[in-house]
This record gives C-alpha cells, sequence and structure tokens, in this order.
C-alpha cells in the first residue's frame, strides 16, 4: 500500500497540491500528472506528461510481464494563471537509446544497478562463493550500454537547450577473502 502527498500548506498562506493518475501497468500505483502552486492572486500549474514505453528488450527479465514497464518525462508545462490571462512555458526531455533498453527489472545490470548488455539469469555476481553455480552473473559497467534511458537533452521554453554528457563512475576494486581463514581473539571480558 503506498501513501501520497497531497497538499503542503506554508505559513505565509502558499498551497501547493500534488494530483495522480493509476499508473498503466496494473501495478495498483499511481504516477504524480499535476503540481498546483496557489498564493493570492497567483496561481501556477506543472502539468507532467510520460511517455509510456513499451516493453523493449529481450534479456532476461521478472515474469511478470506489467511491472516491466518504463516511464519517462516527456513534456513539463507551466501554466501561469494570473487573473484572466493563461500562459504556457513547455519543457522537452529527451533520453538515449529507449528502444534499446532492456526490460525494467531485467538481470542485465551492474553493480550499480545500470544495464550492462549482459544477458544474465541472476543478480548474484560470479564467483560468489556461498552460492556456487547459480552465482553466474556479469555485474561489469559497460558505459555504452549505461547511457541508455538516461536523460540526454532537456529543450526550453525559451528554445535553449541543455544536453547531458555522462562518464564512468570511478574503478573500484574487489578484495576476496579466504572465508577459512582461523582468526583467534583475545580480549578482557
Amino acid at each position: 500500500f503506498s501513501y501520497y502527498l497531497s497538499s503542503i500548506t506554508t505559513s505565509e498562506g502558499i498551497s501547493i497540491s500534488m494530483f495522480y493518475e493509476e499508473r498503466p501497468d496494473n501495478s495498483g500505483d499511481n504516477r504524480l500528472t499535476d503540481i498546483i502552486i496557489s498564493a493570492d492572486l497567483l496561481n501556477k500549474k506543472f502539468h507532467l506528461i510520460y511517455n509510456d514505453s513499451p516493453d523493449y528488450g529481450s534479456y532476461t527479465f521478472h515474469s511478470l510481464a506489467d511491472y516491466n514497464k518504463r516511464y519517462f518525462l516527456s513534456e513539463l508545462q507551466e501554466i501561469f494563471v494570473n487573473g484572466s490571462n493563461i500562459d504556457t512555458l513547455k519543457y522537452q526531455f529527451d533520453y538515449g537509446s529507449l528502444e534499446n533498453l532492456p526490460k525494467r527489472l531485467s538481470y542485465a545490470q551492474d553493480d550499480y544497478g545500470y544495464f550492462n548488455g549482459q544477458d544474465n539469469s541472476t543478480l548474484l555476481p560470479a564467483g560468489y562463493g556461498v552460492f556456487g553455480s547459480y552465482a553466474t552473473a556479469n555485474r561489469e559497467p559497460n558505459i555504452f550500454y549505461k547511457q541508455m534511458g538516461l536523460l540526454k537533452k532537456i529543450e526550453f521554453p525559451t528554445g535553449g537547450s541543455q544536453e547531458f554528457i555522462y562518464g564512468a563512475e570511478p574503478d573500484t576494486v574487489t578484495v576476496k577473502i579466504d572465508t577459512r581463514t582461523e582468526v583467534m581473539i583475545y580480549g578482557v571480558g
């Protein structure tokens, strides 16, 4: 069961209301559609429009098809209402290679949770001792795949835009510990 914030009222009398719609993936959950800010004569509304991408990808994924959908914010409309005047500003959002993404609950992910292009059948990394033959996942990062689905560009109502360039995360070091080592602990107590 989920809880959703429906309103905020400040001590200055500003009211912020949030509105939701049911997600189209039959999850029983909702997604934010509108935020309305009211203060004296000035009212502002933010309307969120989503790209309901289909079930892309063929990588191993969770068996419940409805939970494999992804939603990307494609447009934000900022609507000003001042008396009888209404003005709308639109912000557009573009994402990298949505059509190449795996299903949302795919096991094709690196240690950071980003898509890595591997057709894993588990999230347990290969060589993860106690799980033996079940631990077969390649969790290595891949900068080519991990950029798929990330925000690439925002187009502003003024005609300008902002593009985003992503880099790899810092290198990590994996340390293997031999769990069969005997350790003697001495102390008072």
